[in-house]
């Protein structure tokens, strides 16, 4: 394998790309990489990262070149000078000389460049997520008042109704992220009984099923020994859990689903405001200390940006999930229990009088409800947030989640 600096790849990728007139974001796209393109081409340059074999090659397919051409340019970069060492006092200054340019920050047109690239991923990280959120908390609120409470208010005219055999958590002694998924969407089932009782009316319905549900889950989530999940085999890790189900919606003092699209704008423009924060961003004119400081400051914000891009990723595919359950529920749940709303007499009802279609009925909706709270009380900051596993689990889980409670809602409307 041809032996390289990271530096000496990201000099020769930046001329090569120079001199085809493209930008790093092109350049970026061009080799297939996702969201933040720009900023992992900026790092590739900046000698901060070597990409994987695949990656380069996408790179240097995009640059004119093979893979093998791209790394023997880089190799012969990386090469020393073949003419005389200097010697004596030629050699001191030409060392001190290097030194010197190598401590040199960034020229002022780079930082411009670069703060322009940020500004320009976070705006677009901002819109994705303002995008998404106002579809899911639009299709989160007819869930709430075509479906949920209508239901709610049906059951609670029904006396001695009986909860579903499910509803009880059985332990898992070796719990994987799929059983984990389909314990918290079981422990929404018991938050919506719960709800039922309770006799919570309007707004609150949501908040208390969600906050019911998340101690349902504290309270089931223990094997028969008495010993945390975390303890045992698997990947259920109730922490990361308990942040991604009931740390969002609990943590925002029960502003709910629109609380936590706030908190993820928030996290979305977090970059720029590692750098805003110097007061160095728009200045015009900087000296060398000045340039060092925002060069460490855009360091910083590209860090950032990167660390988070498989939680954006990860949006962009699970929110339009949720919001397309929480659509379906709406419609077709909505419409479903509107029906039987029209077959109910007025007043008081026993669960006897249902009778065994009207038992079932009431079952199935009750199993709905846990799946739309099951995905009402997912906090999606939180893949954000984590980082490396902790980010990975919750992902998988949040997967597995909208799987469970999709598939739960079509398995009975």
């Amino acid at each position: 394998m041809p032996e390289y600096s990271n530096t000496a790849l990201g000099e020769v990728v930046r001329e090569l790309r120079e001199r085809k007139g493209m930008t790093q974001v092109e350049l970026g796209r061009g080799a297939r990489y996702g969201t933040g393109e720009g900023v992992s081409i900026s790092r590739l340059e900046n000698g901060l990262l070597r990409p994987g074999a695949e990656r380069l090659a996408g790179i240097a397919e995009t640059l004119g070149l093979s893979l093998e051409e791209l790394e023997a340019k880089a190799c012969e970069n990386d090469a020393p000078d073949s003419t005389t060492e200097p010697r004596g006092e030629d050699a001191a200054e030409q060392t001190e000389a290097k030194a010197a340019e190598a401590k040199a920050p960034p020229s002022q047109k780079e930082l411009t460049a670069r703060r322009k690239r940020i500004e320009e991923e976070v705006q677009e990280r901002s819109k994705l997520v303002q995008d998404l959120g106002d579809a899911f908390n639009m299709q989160y609120d007819r869930a709430e008042e075509e479906f949920l409470q209508r239901f709610v208010d049906l059951a609670r005219r029904v006396e001695g109704a009986q909860p579903p055999d499910h509803a009880q958590l059985d332990d898992v002694p070796d719990a994987t992220a799929s059983d984990t998924a389909e314990r918290w969407v079981q422990a929404n089932v018991n938050g919506v009984v719960r709800t039922i009782a309770s006799g919570a009316t309007g707004a609150a319905v949501g908040g208390a099923t969600a906050y019911g549900a998340f101690v349902a889950a504290s309270s089931f989530w223990t094997a028969s020994t008495g010993a945390a999940i975390s303890g045992l085999s698997g990947i259920a890790v109730p922490k990361a859990a308990v942040a991604l189900f009931g740390g969002g919606w609990l943590a925002t003092g029960g502003a709910g689903v629109a609380g936590g699209a706030a908190v993820l704008m928030g996290i979305a423009a977090a970059p720029m405001a590692i750098f805003l924060a110097g007061g160095l961003t728009y200045a015009s004119r900087r000296n060398r200390r000045q340039r060092q400081e925002l060069a460490d400051q855009l360091d910083a914000a590209e860090a950032e940006l990167a660390a988070t891009a498989p939680g954006v990723g990860a949006l962009r595919d699970l929110l339009p999930r949720a919001t397309a359950t929480l659509d379906y529920i709406a419609t077709h749940a909505g419409h479903a229990v509107a029906r039987w709303q029209d077959q109910l007499d007025p007043g008081p009802l026993t669960w006897e009088s249902l009778g065994p279609d009207g038992q079932k009925l009431y079952h199935a909706f009750i199993d709905i409800a846990g799946a739309q709270q099951a995905i009402a009380t997912l906090s999606f900051e939180s893949m954000l947030l984590a980082r490396d596993d902790d980010r990975d689990a919750l992902i998988q889980l949040a997967d597995q989640v909208l799987s469970t409670a999709h598939d739960t809602v079509q398995g009975h409307v």
